[in-house]
């Protein structure tokens, strides 16, 4: 599916976009699976939190920053840095782990099982947003604004969504 996304969003390049996605990822995925063992967070719980990630959280936020945007017009950076990335992107994402909580509390055990799944929900919202700047980049600078996004983006700053989305499942 994110495949076709990435060919849908780019036929050009969108393959090659998903891939540079999945890199980061996957290391992710791994980290997860090493916080908490599978015996503690079940296979298909772990697949959901990166599902609602990449497509519920993503959506969700998409959804608000539109709404936000008919209601007060177009935000400056310092709004769209301030009100997007800390209040609406961490709301979306934390709203499936405030789901499990207050629905679910028997699936998540633990303390980290909360913090396995933060990262989870947090790798699969980086994994799109990551294939959506990869294009935007690409789009605007070419294969040298590609590359250097992949590495920040990849390389650095897609760790912060998980980290921050471990967080909450760690407190919750």
């Amino acid at each position: 599916g994110s495949f076709i996304y990435g060919w849908l969003l780019n036929p050009e390049i969108g393959l090659l976009l998903t891939a540079l996605g999945w890199l980061p990822l996957a290391l992710l995925v791994f980290l997860a699976l090493l916080i908490a063992p599978r015996s503690e967070v079940s296979l298909g719980l772990r697949l959901a939190a990166v599902f609602w990630g990449g497509v519920g959280a993503t959506n969700l936020t998409l959804i608000i920053v539109d709404a936000i945007t008919r209601i007060f017009g177009t935000p400056d950076l310092n709004t769209t840095v301030v009100v997007q990335a800390a209040i609406v992107e961490e709301f979306a994402k934390g709203l499936f782990l405030f789901g499990l909580f207050f629905w679910f509390k028997h699936l998540v055990r633990t303390p980290l099982a909360g913090a396995a799944l933060g990262i989870m929900v947090g790798a699969g919202f980086a994994f799109i947003e990551n294939i959506m700047y990869f294009n935007n980049a690409y789009l605007q600078g070419g294969w040298d604004t590609l590359w250097a996004t992949v590495v920040l983006r990849a390389g650095m700053s897609f760790f912060l969504h998980s980290m921050a989305t471990m967080c909450t499942g760690l407190f919750i």
